[in-house]
């Protein structure tokens, strides 16, 4: 398997450089040596501030890896690369037998799942693959990729997974693949380094309390390069090109857990300001009601007040309250000696006369004369 990266093991080529991108709030990042021994290749740990971040325009380094495959029914294999901006990789694949899809992935992550054996269905692969080729029996087909100067969404994440698919259910497929890659390196001339020619397994590299914005650089370099001639010359093995490390990083769980109280505080700090607002609001509307009603005078006399002159002192009813009395029938009233009532001050109906032949005139007896015929 071509070295790379997984979970927090990273396997580097003598050369080569890779970035590690870490969360915010980490505490401690370590990174020691994952072999018991390397024979051939050591390691370098440089830490600096993000302003002074070496520049990708350090000596290219040029890889190939050629290699036959034969795929079982529904099997896969494939190998990853840690390819920092800028670096490309391409290759050829020649079919002998059966059908191959060939997908290549972005992400350390879609490189656990692998390992994993989690979410590894090809569906899954052609929907995210930035690459993809298929080639059936007997055919062949060339693939290239250059990765981007741009930071993406990945936040830098720089791990490229080449999976090769058998198409078919039931029987094998047979393949050649020659790949060849361009990896792009930081200039670390000038830089010294925080922790140098790590190789024996326990040797760690401890940086406290680094922000997520600096600049941490792993650099595998061969002993030869180095002039380092403890080393005896043996037969150049994987071995003897690669490193492989334990990266672990652990989070400052206090300063986290101070950070997340925050909007919680904030939200309960704004319902306790919002309730003492509708208090105080509510407070001074039942104050101004109150004294609206003080100055308002009422309409009507209170019930217990003594009816008499004051009466005479309230105001005439309003035309929309009350209803003036209706005017009698006019009469002529020429043959009596009444006034014709007025229109504020009827006068109450009288009863009616009796007829001139029922009325009798009773003459008192005193005043009788005797009449003698």
């Amino acid at each position: 398997m071509t070295p790379g990266s997984t979970n927090n093991i990273r396997t580097l080529f003598a050369g080569e450089t890779q970035r590690i991108i870490l969360p915010r709030l980490t505490r401690e990042l370590r990174v020691s040596v994952a072999l018991p021994v390397s024979r051939g290749v050591r390691l370098n740990v440089y830490w600096t501030s993000n302003l002074k971040c070496p520049g990708l325009n350090g000596p290219k380094l040029e890889l190939q890896h050629d290699t036959e495959l034969d795929l079982n029914g529904n099997g896969f294999s494939y190998d990853y690369y840690n390819l920092n901006p800028g670096s490309y990789i391409q290759g050829h694949i020649d079919q002998i037998s059966g059908g191959t899809h060939f997908y290549l992935l972005k992400g350390e992550k879609n490189l656990e799942d692998i390992q994993k054996e989690t979410n590894i269905s090809p569906d899954h692969w052609e929907d995210i693959a930035v690459l993809k080729r298929y080639v059936a029996n007997g055919g062949e087909s060339d693939f290239f990729y250059k990765t981007s100067y741009r930071k993406d969404k990945d936040g830098g994440d720089t791990v490229y997974t080449l999976v090769y698919d058998n198409a078919l259910r039931r029987g094998v497929s047979s393949l050649d693949t020659q790949t060849d890659i361009v990896l792009y390196t930081h200039d670390l001339s000038g830089y010294q380094p925080s922790c140098d020619n790590m190789r024996h397994h326990g040797d760690t590299c401890k940086i406290d309390f680094p922000s997520s914005q600096d600049c941490i650089i792993l650099e595998a370099f061969s002993v030869t390069e180095k002039d380092d001639q403890t080393i005896e010359p043996s037969i150049e093995t994987n071995d003897d090109r690669t490193i492989s490390l334990t990266i672990e990083s652990y989070r400052d769980w206090k300063i986290t857990f101070f950070f997340s109280a925050i909007p919680l505080f904030v939200s309960f700090l704004v319902y306790v300001c919002i309730s003492l607002w509708s208090c105080i609001s509510s407070a001074s509307r039942n104050d101004t009601n109150d004294s609206e009603e003080d100055l308002i005078e009422p309409l009507l006399p209170p019930e217990d007040a003594e009816v008499g002159d004051n009466s005479q002192n309230l105001p005439p009813p309003t035309a929309t309250h009350s209803v003036q009395p209706l005017l009698p029938p006019e009469e002529d009233f020429s043959n009596q000696n009444l006034p014709p009532p007025t229109a504020l001050h009827p006068v109450p109906p009288q009863q009616p006369s009796a007829p001139i032949e029922d009325v009798v005139l009773v003459v008192p007896p005193e005043n009788v004369d005797v009449v003698s015929k």
